[in-house]
């Protein structure tokens, strides 16, 4: 309980901090590749806090999740309910399924469970959207982190076709790039991609970790292979790298990093 309460203390006190359409934003995002159908998945989750009552039992919330590449979206509010050490939720999506999970505070980044208890005839086509638990971040001062997600491919594809069609091809039947946004630190936008080539055989691999400042790619890292990458402040997480697992950005990229035991030198 203490966690919660210290969370709830810091919303009060930040609200004027952010836009007047949330308190506090968590965001989360999950990727994988399909061997089978050779094609990526990208997981999307993202809560907004935007009301606590007087007692701290109940916060007013909005809740988004999508699948890309497919284009359902859950959209909808809820009521957070404070039971135990979890605030539980319940609500019914756009296709009448019958929703609901909870958000635990008191972990060092909150934890959203979302499921569903039935499924309408329509709904039951979107079952791939529920039964699923991910660790958030927080993104409260990342307003647009949501439509970087889910609509800013396309312009930063271009970008980086631009500076290297090597690294960054279009889509063909022998290559697949995923652009995954992480996040930003100061004004410096930070992504993921992965590059699949030799589709037709093995399907390999190559993973970059990019730059964007003022439009203009700055910086690239090649080599880092993680799948649970979080901002905190000036730092980059890999999370599930064990060894030498943090990118501190200062005023500058630093020209060289030990990530996993492995020198990455930065290309520019």
């Amino acid at each position: 309980m203490k966690n919660i309460f210290i969370l709830l203390i810091a919303l009060f006190c930040s609200t004027s901090l952010f836009s007047q359409e949330y308190l506090k934003k968590y965001s989360a995002t999950e990727e994988w590749f399909s061997e089978t159908e050779k094609n990526y998945y990208v997981s999307f989750y993202e809560i907004e806090l935007k009301e606590i009552s007087a007692g701290k039992k109940e916060i007013k919330a909005n809740i988004k999740h999508t699948l890309l590449p497919f284009s359902q979206i859950i959209n909808n509010e809820v009521t957070l309910k404070l039971k135990k050490n979890k605030y539980e939720f319940s609500f019914i999506d756009g296709w009448g399924n019958r929703a609901y999970g909870w958000v635990d505070f008191e972990k060092e980044n909150p934890i959203l469970f979302l499921d569903c208890k039935k499924f309408s005839s329509e709904g039951k086509n979107f079952a791939r959207l529920y039964g699923d638990s991910i660790e958030l971040q927080d993104t409260s001062d990342d307003m647009d982190y949501f439509n970087k997600v889910i609509d800013g491919n396309k312009k930063i594809h271009n970008l980086l076709f631009e500076k290297n069609n090597m690294y960054f091809p279009y889509d063909d039947e022998n290559h697949k790039l995923l652009i995954l946004y992480i996040g930003k630190i100061n004004d410096i936008e930070i992504y993921k991609t992965t590059l699949v080539w030799n589709l037709k055989s093995s399907g390999r691999m190559t993973h970059r970790m990019v730059f964007v400042q003022n439009n203009k790619v700055t910086g690239i890292y090649t080599g880092i292979q993680s799948d649970k990458i979080v901002v905190n402040e000036n730092k980059i997480l890999f999370k599930d790298i064990k060894l030498n697992n943090i990118i501190e950005i200062n005023e500058t990229l630093p020209e060289k990093i030990l990530i996993d035991g492995d020198v990455i030198y930065l290309e520019k």
